[in-house]
């Protein structure tokens, strides 16, 4: 079972995320319902550890084995999803993935995949000076993509603002 619930304030969820980086591009994708792009990844079950998660997650959407290579960000975020404006509070767990040396998915600017659960995706390879330009969630991430972090930062990310670790302050 997800660890996502509603009350009457919002929804809470889990997530684990994804980066998979090819040179300067970063992949990126919207499903059926979304106008925006995003990263990949999903909600984190109860009782699974998030890097598991993400090695699920990515499995069902790209139907490959990924390298989880470390962990880059915790993320508290606090936002009005768009298209439900839906109020939403998520911790998420952000990692660095590799993939396998021999995958397909450079082969080709974008790309489409059906997932586990039937549902039509879309990917592309977009550059990280475009992403910054582009309608993409989480908004963090366009100012933190051309520099990781060297060791994990928690950050806390109110209303999609460009969130700056916490400092416990």
């Amino acid at each position: 079972m997800d660890i996502t619930y509603t009350t009457t304030n919002g929804r809470f969820n889990v997530r684990a995320v994804g980066l998979l980086l090819r040179g300067n591009k970063l992949l990126v994708m919207k499903d059926e319902c979304s106008a925006y792009f995003y990263v990949p990844g999903g909600r984190v079950a109860f009782g699974e550890p998030s890097e598991t998660a993400i090695r699920r997650e990515i499995r069902e959407e790209l139907g490959i084995d990924v390298e989880v290579q470390r962990l880059l960000w915790t993320v508290e975020s606090f936002f009005v999803e768009d298209r439900t404006q839906q109020p939403f509070h998520e911790l998420a767990f952000y990692y660095l993935l590799r993939l396998p040396a021999e995958d397909s998915l450079g082969q080709g600017e974008s790309f489409e995949r059906t997932d586990s659960e039937g549902q039509r995706l879309r990917f592309w390879w977009k550059d990280i000076q475009d992403v910054q330009d582009a309608y993409f969630y989480p908004l963090f991430l366009k100012h933190r993509l051309n520099q990781l972090p060297a060791n994990v930062e928690h950050l806390v990310d109110v209303k999609g603002s460009n969130p700056l670790p916490d400092d416990g302050s």
